[in-house]
């Protein structure tokens, strides 16, 4: 395996990379291995259709992906602002912000929190304001 000069906290350590995927980087150093999860970051215009929440258009908000819910931040009834924060979902270990595409009331929460969802699945329904 390669041997890497990595730089944390503004301190040099020497280590040996073990493994590299799409997933996570295994690295040891000083006898101890570690694992780093991996997760790209995307703003909000990197985002395809499968990997944000349906349109406004349509009423209705999707999970981007399997996970669990953390946190459901709005109810029934509430007004929501473009990409305010519905609800929290965490996969591989990472917590991800559900966003609302656009200004709406909430019609119904399919979700509550600690509830497992797959991809795609029916999170919100949202009646969008008028353009």
């Amino acid at each position: 395996m390669k041997t890497y000069k990595v730089k944390l906290n503004s301190k040099d350590y020497e280590v040996e990379l073990l493994k590299k995927d799409l997933n996570s980087i295994v690295y040891s150093h000083a006898g101890i291995v570690y694992e780093v999860s991996l997760q790209p970051i995307l703003s909000l215009s990197d985002r395809t259709d499968s990997q944000s929440s349906n349109k406004i258009s349509d009423g209705q908000v999707c999970a981007p992906m399997p996970g669990i819910v953390v946190d459901v931040l709005v109810k029934p009834g509430d007004q929501v602002a473009a990409d305010q924060t519905l609800c929290v979902i965490e996969a591989m270990k990472m917590e991800n912000n559900i966003l609302a595409p656009g200004s709406g009331k909430v019609l119904a929460v399919h979700i509550k929190a600690t509830q497992e969802v797959d991809s795609k699945q029916l999170l919100f329904e949202i009646d969008p304001l008028p353009s």
